[in-house]
């Protein structure tokens, strides 16, 4: 199935927020023509405004919490729209804060979970299981891969 310019603007998104957040980074801005040339798109600068102004399928899933504005055209949409996002820890994200899958397997959720290190997985499974009302439940998790 080809990529759209949706997921690939999600994708290179995703990857700079995990970078920022693994430099300890608690904000990060994102300006959209910036965006629109290092993913190599041509003429979609406003589908980098959607991705970027996306609660459910970009800041949720990403773990961020919107700021403000630091430009924003007339518009609403054009390459020097610029928005500013504080970068919440790990531990502030869960499963319900990844996009709800529309078909088949939700890419944003794989890729979520492929980023997590072990302890950040263990938390998000007690997390899961305390907001499916098994709080205090004891977990084994046990990890399969076939390659």
């Amino acid at each position: 199935m080809p990529v759209g310019d949706a997921d690939r603007i999600r994708r290179y998104l995703f990857r700079k927020v995990e970078n920022s957040r693994m430099a300890g980074k608690t904000r990060i801005t994102f300006r959209a023509g910036d965006v629109h040339d290092a993913v190599g798109l041509n003429g979609a600068v406003p589908n980098v405004c959607q991705v970027l102004e996306s609660e459910k399928k970009f800041r949720r899933p990403a773990g961020l919490q919107f700021i403000g504005y630091a430009y924003r055209p007339p518009s609403g949409q054009g390459r020097r729209l610029e928005i500013e996002f504080g970068i919440l820890p790990v531990s502030s994200r869960n499963l319900s804060s990844v996009a709800e899958p529309e078909d088949g397997i939700n890419e944003n959720l794989r890729e979520y979970i492929m980023r997590l290190t072990p302890g950040e997985f263990q938390e998000l499974a007690h997390q899961y299981l305390k907001a499916k009302g098994f709080d205090g439940a004891e977990i084994e998790i046990s990890i399969q891969m076939k390659v």
